[in-house]
């Protein structure tokens, strides 16, 4: 247990580059730590108090509180044990980050600088660029309602093209969703605070800082927001499509979906194609959630109705409320009563004048998961019923129940009693029961004081014929008239 703490508690600190450490180990030659590669056995020449990481076959080496860079291929320093741990970074296999008199200096592997800040520090790197940010104090600013105005500059050095661009501003959110996609934010020290954004594998300033907000949505498409309106762009700053007054409703890596509702009459939304770069607009409802894969439902006109990912509408709307079963088909309430079912089509199989239907939950792979399987049918008398997908009654009509699942079966309470049906409405007994109780895998079913067991599966495998029945706590066994059974 102790062991399992440890590793959840370190967990957060090691990253990928740690792997090379399955490469190389620590020895120990006369007293000294060194280093020697698993593959060949060769060892380093240096020795060192320890060894904080290893990356890119080069390692940070020292101790106390100073450190250096070693090459493991070459074995020899690459930077000399002068720098804080804290100011150190391999970037990459060729470059080495060290801070030393509030100096950021990148260097080669072979020791050269290849470039300085003053007062910077390493803000972001990833596979093609490094983000370093400088801070010059300036004075008071009361505009800000700071002491003391700090101007930034933001530098970007492309390892590709090996050049640095200069950006007035300093990047924000170093380690958010953008920088997923290959983007910075970059925010202008001007008292407006507008944003633009870099491309980290081209090093060039992609949206110039005029934006009061910038959010990617994908690789390719930034959503844009000035003067409350929302603005779609792709990476090259091409228009794609304005919102006026919309707010972000729902996204994920397939879809975007922005709404606008101040009242029902007055919402309309958009729905934004990651994949395919398309917008679709939906003038009269706001989109609320994803219903099934492509297809959301929406609030219009008081009611509810289904609009797929490219715009079209799926049903209208005019439902109370939708439920999909996870497989094919929906199913519709009207407010006034009846029930349409349809598939992903729009095709109608069942139209119910009568009553509400819903779908009903029921577990499957042995209580690991469920799903909605079966159409439960309620009358506006309350008389409840199971429903087959052509609109066929399955069960015995239940006067004023209410109808739930117990593990793989239904059961219905109605008139002060129990009863007990399969999925497809099969009964599972001939009279009714008094009561009835879940145990961890089984159904304790009692009737006129006596007892019997229901399986998951709806099997009786003891008949109702017991005084007294006690469910033990391992879900297979049970005390039946003082006695213990293994129950299966």
């Amino acid at each position: 247990m102790n062991k399992l703490i440890f590793f959840l508690l370190i967990t957060p600190f090691l990253s990928p580059a740690d792997s090379y450490q399955k490469e190389y180990e620590t020895v120990s030659v006369k007293g000294e730590t060194k280093i020697r590669a698993k593959a060949d056995q060769k060892t380093s020449s240096s020795s060192f108090k320890s060894v904080a990481s290893i990356q890119n076959h080069m390692a940070m080496v020292g101790g106390g509180s100073k450190y250096g860079c070693y090459d493991l291929k070459e074995d020899k320093f690459i930077l000399p044990i002068e720098y804080a741990y804290y100011s150190m970074k391999i970037i990459n296999e060729n470059l080495v980050m060290g801070t030393k008199d509030k100096v950021c200096r990148i260097f080669n592997r072979e020791g050269k600088i290849i470039h300085e800040f003053p007062q910077g520090h390493l803000r972001y790197s990833n596979e093609h660029s490094l983000i370093v940010v400088t801070a010059r104090a300036v004075g008071p600013n009361d505009v800000r309602k700071r002491n003391v105005h700090s101007i930034h500059t933001t530098y970007l050095y492309h390892f590709a093209s090996k050049k640095l661009f200069t950006f007035k501003g300093e990047v924000r959110n170093p380690n958010t969703r953008n920088l997923l996609f290959g983007f910075a934010l970059i925010e202008s020290d001007e008292t407006s605070s507008k944003f633009g954004c870099i491309d980290t594998e081209s090093g060039l300033l992609v949206l110039p800082m005029d934006y009061d907000q910038i959010d990617l949505l994908s690789k390719g498409l930034f959503a844009t927001h000035d003067d409350q309106k929302v603005r779609i762009l792709d990476r090259k700053g091409n228009k794609l499509a304005d919102f006026i007054q919309a707010s972000l409703a729902l996204r994920n890596d397939r879809y975007v979906v922005f709404t606008r509702s101040h009242n029902i009459k007055d919402s309309f939304s958009f729905l934004l194609d990651l994949k395919n770069n398309k917008v679709a607009e939906l003038k009269l409802g706001a989109v609320r959630e994803e219903v099934a894969p492509g297809i959301f439902s929406f609030n219009g006109s008081e009611a509810w109705g289904l609009v797929k990912l490219n715009g079209e509408i799926l049903a209208k709307s005019q439902f109370e409320k939708i439920e999909y079963d996870g497989k094919k088909f929906f199913c519709g309430t009207y407010r006034e009563g009846g029930t349409a079912i349809f598939d992903e089509n729009g095709e109608i199989a069942v139209s119910l004048d009568k009553g509400k239907v819903r779908w009903h939950h029921y577990y499957i792979d042995n209580h690991k998961g469920f799903y909605k399987g079966t159409l439960v049918a309620k009358d506006p008398d309350g008389t409840g019923y199971l429903v087959g997908r052509n609109g066929e009654i399955l069960s015995k009509k239940y006067p004023k129940s209410n109808l739930s699942y117990q593990y793989g079966f239904v059961s219905a309470f109605s008139d002060s009693k129990w009863s007990l049906c399969t999925f497809e409405g099969k009964a599972l007994h001939d009279e009714p029961f008094d009561r009835c109780y879940q145990s961890k895998n089984h159904l304790v079913v009692i009737r006129n004081g006596l007892s019997g067991i229901f399986n998951k599966q709806g099997k009786l495998i003891r008949e109702v014929k017991y005084k007294r029945v006690h469910m033990d706590r391992d879900g297979i066994s049970a005390t039946i008239d003082g006695e213990k059974v293994l129950l299966e």
